[in-house]
């Protein structure tokens, strides 16, 4: 392998990694460790391909067919084609199969803050830039100068990264908001995304000037969306900290009853036999402590402090779960304007039970 080899195949890859490492960094949180990182970076790169063996037969499926009206060589059809498709089909399913995950990841409440939704949605366009990159390195790079490689690595890049980035920010907060039902908040990240993507393949200007352009205004962008999106976590773990404390103190002290979730149980439970309100109580109380622990989690690892798992936090869990087969699904509806189920404390508790 040449020197001129290597040279390009660092400038293609390294700059949307370092993005990435620059996002990890700025993550005072640790929402997300290096393991769910390296996933993103996989499945992104699982995207490319796929995108590819999508892309590749149904600009030859195209072409056959232009070819074939206009009288025209198979080649010069090709060319044309894609000089479209590459604008307006490749940036919608590329971006349909890098996003696909990040769907399923905020559905299933594993995603809990804009934070980790940024860092994921970079990961996946980052593995999916790897890849891309990697192929127009081998079929280019014996006779193509340095400059398109620049072009790659500092705008194509980082471009995949940054409309991954705004469709998971996007979708997360239109879903947490509950903006167009469960899947309609989906869809404005995704055109964002796709739009994005072709105006850059368009190369409206020149591809090194659109390149320095991206390279300046995506970082940007990002990092503020990135810093709002703490200083929202900052302020949600002040409030739910201080509210959990003051609920549990009064479970604990067995005066539940004086509070709002008491005078709801009261009101249901002609509904529900004693055993099972005595759980709602008992759930509320588990429920709670794993919040609160959580949030201690994330408040000393934004002071740059390790935790290591409690050693009965496998017991809570298995206790929670006992406890939510005891009151039913009817109970556990009933019961749930009091138990945070909001797409972050639902995730805290997903990333708590991680530790187990």
């Amino acid at each position: 392998m040449t020197i001129d080899l290597i040279i390009k195949i660092i400038i293609s890859l390294l700059p949307a990694v370092i993005m990435l490492l620059v996002f990890m960094f700025m993550d005072s949180y640790k929402l997300m460790d290096i393991k769910s990182v390296v996933i993103a970076i996989a499945i992104g790169s699982l995207a490319a391909v796929v995108s590819y063996f999508v892309n590749d037969p149904l600009v030859g499926l195209i072409a056959e067919k232009v070819a074939a009206a206009k009288d025209m060589a198979l080649y010069d059809a090709e060319d044309m084609v894609w000089k479209y498709y590459s604008r307006y089909g490749a940036p919608i399913i590329e971006e349909f199969f890098k996003g696909f995950i990040l769907v399923y990841l905020i559905r299933t409440n594993k995603i809990g803050f804009n934070i980790d939704a940024a860092i994921y949605g970079f990961g996946l366009g980052a593995g999916f830039a790897i890849i891309e990159n990697l192929y127009y390195v081998y079929v280019l790079a014996t006779d193509t100068n340095l400059t398109v490689f620049i072009i790659r690595g500092f705008g194509t890049a980082v471009m995949h990264g940054g409309t991954m980035t705004l469709f998971a920010i996007i979708a997360k907060t239109m879903t947490d908001r509950k903006v167009w039902g469960e899947w309609g908040g989906f869809i404005p990240g995704f055109l964002t995304a796709a739009v994005f993507h072709s105006f850059y393949n368009h190369f409206f200007f020149n591809p090194l000037i659109l390149t320095l352009l991206n390279v300046i205004t995506v970082p940007v962008i990002l990092m503020i969306i990135f810093k709002r999106s703490e200083k929202f976590l900052q302020n949600w773990l002040g409030v739910g900290f201080d509210s959990d404390q003051e609920l549990l103190d009064m479970v604990n002290q067995g005066k539940v009853v004086d509070t709002k979730v008491g005078e709801y149980l009261q009101s249901i439970k002609d509904r529900f036999p004693g055993e099972v309100v005595f759980d709602m109580i008992c759930l509320l109380r588990v429920h709670l402590e794993l919040s609160m622990r959580a949030k201690g989690v994330l408040m000393m690892r934004e002071a740059g402090v390790d935790v290591e798992p409690d050693a009965d936090l496998k017991d809570k869990f298995n206790e929670l779960h006992f406890l939510e087969d005891n009151i039913g699904k009817t109970g556990m509806m009933a019961l749930g304007p009091f138990l945070h189920q909001s797409s972050q404390d639902l995730w805290q508790l997903h990333m708590l039970g991680k530790e187990v």
